[in-house]
């Protein structure tokens, strides 16, 4: 089974898929020995393992580099926190899209952050668009974890709650993801 098969099925089985973050090779080789099905990187946890800031503080080429460690080192399906894929442009986006998915990635977790903002939900769905249209530029199926950084916001949890659910279910209906 290709790892792109070995890491979309269980997301759809009964019992759900658990993803632990890792940070460097030493905590992937301690998740892959416990039994993990696929490994997940955390940005906010390899920004600081390195001595940067989340928020696409750790810089792009760096980052590239250090997952590419992580790639080498398992036979596991990974999944890549790839923030908001340091692009304030489509033409950026699908530039960088490319390199991360060089590294033979199952899946992505994509952010609607844009600064100190969020994307608005047309903008936010032309980006998913855009990794899809990528992907199939390269013909490599990718698993999309389209997330809200809402939850980053200061209005009250409730509040909170209902706008993550409003955005996302407006994303999907917009980008089809």
């Amino acid at each position: 089974m290709d790892l792109y098969t070995q890491f979309k099925e269980p997301h759809f089985q009964k019992e759900p898929l658990i993803l632990y973050n890792i940070w460097d090779i030493a905590s992937m080789k301690a998740v892959e020995n416990a039994g993990a099905k696929a490994i997940a990187t955390s940005s906010f946890a390899i920004a600081q393992a390195w001595g940067y800031n989340d928020g696409e503080m750790l810089p792009l080429d760096q980052n590239l580099w250090f997952l590419n460690q992580i790639r080498q080192n398992t036979s596991l399906p990974l999944n890549l926190d790839i923030e908001s894929a340091y692009s304030n442009s489509l033409d950026t986006l699908a530039e960088n899209i490319q390199r991360f998915l060089q590294l033979d990635a199952q899946g992505i977790n994509f952010e609607d952050r844009k600064e100190h903002t969020l994307w608005n939900i047309e903008q936010q769905a032309a980006r998913i668009q855009t990794i899809r249209a990528t992907a199939t530029k390269l013909h490599k199926d990718i698993f999309i974890n389209a997330r809200t950084d809402i939850f980053f916001s200061r209005n009250n949890a409730y509040n909170r709650s209902c706008k993550a659910s409003s955005r996302t279910r407006r994303c999907i209906q917009r980008s089809r993801c």
